[in-house]
């Protein structure tokens, strides 16, 4: 029943993007000014996250427990590089196959809160959405690059499902701004088929977006605007470098086939 979960340790870091990897990576206006000022950022304590995104079989023992019912209409990734929406596939079938190994998707932010509540009840422990600063955190784990493997995009094939040759040859070649590798899965792989960040954190950066807590804000800035819908971090299957990277966020609503979550954990272990 227990996630397998990793201490997170104390400390502070700088939040947000340079304007030197902006730049280099070419994101784009307005996106740009979504990942700054950079600000540093300390926690006082440390706290436990999810090793791995939840999974679709841990997902399906919530809903067979409780009769929980995801609502119908999900985004899918069609053949003609777009994405379109869908009555016909859900977190079951999402367009593409997978197993309980591998991230549950075509999730949104209740129904990820409503399995840590779920979590909470059964496991005495309280189960929670991580925080933009807790996430972009823990997946930097001392680091200071665009990726916790470094600047460049090679190597991402070693550390990341993202997309690359593999997509582009289930979708017949229709990718754009794909990584320059082939690392084996068009969509979603089984959590911890990659390596680990320095934390121990597998899929940080790649295989699905991951929601974090609280409403959207549209910079880093004390004045920032709050907007509807939340924060997604870390790429997807479905990503190219200019996404797959720590600082990216993105701001999203409602359930698609490469978004997910994983969970914090507060209280005694």
């Amino acid at each position: 029943m227990l996630p397998d979960m990793v201490e997170i340790p104390a400390g502070t870091f700088t939040m947000g993007t340079t304007d030197a990897e902006l730049d280099r990576e070419g994101v784009p206006f307005p996106w740009r000014t979504q990942e700054q000022p950079r600000h540093r950022v300390t926690f006082a304590r440390g706290f436990r996250l999810g090793r791995y995104p939840v999974t679709r079989g841990a997902f399906a023992r919530f809903v067979a427990d409780t009769g929980y019912v995801v609502a119908p209409g999900v985004s899918v990734r069609t053949a003609q590089q777009r994405w379109v929406r869908s009555e016909a596939h859900d977190w079951r079938d999402p367009g593409f196959p997978q197993d309980d190994r591998h991230p549950v998707v075509c999730v949104d932010a209740g129904d990820a809160e409503a399995y840590a509540a779920w979590l909470s009840a059964r496991t005495g422990l309280v189960f929670r959405l991580p925080s933009e600063a807790e996430w972009e955190y823990a997946c930097r784990a001392g680091t200071e690059t665009a990726r916790f493997w470094g600047d460049s995009a090679e190597g991402a094939a070693l550390y990341a499902n993202v997309a690359d040759a593999s997509l582009a040859r289930a979708l017949g070649g229709a990718v754009d701004g794909v990584f320059d590798t082939d690392d084996g899965f068009a969509f979603t792989a089984p959590v911890g088929s990659f390596r680990a960040n320095p934390w121990g954190l597998h899929d940080m950066l790649g295989n699905v977006w991951e929601y974090t807590a609280g409403d959207w804000r549209t910079d880093y800035s004390p004045t920032a605007a709050l907007g509807s819908g939340r924060a997604l971090r870390g790429g997807s299957w479905d990503d190219g470098p200019v996404n797959v990277r720590a600082g990216t966020r993105y701001r999203f609503e409602g359930r698609g086939a490469g978004t997910g979550f994983r969970l914090v954990a507060d209280g005694e272990w």
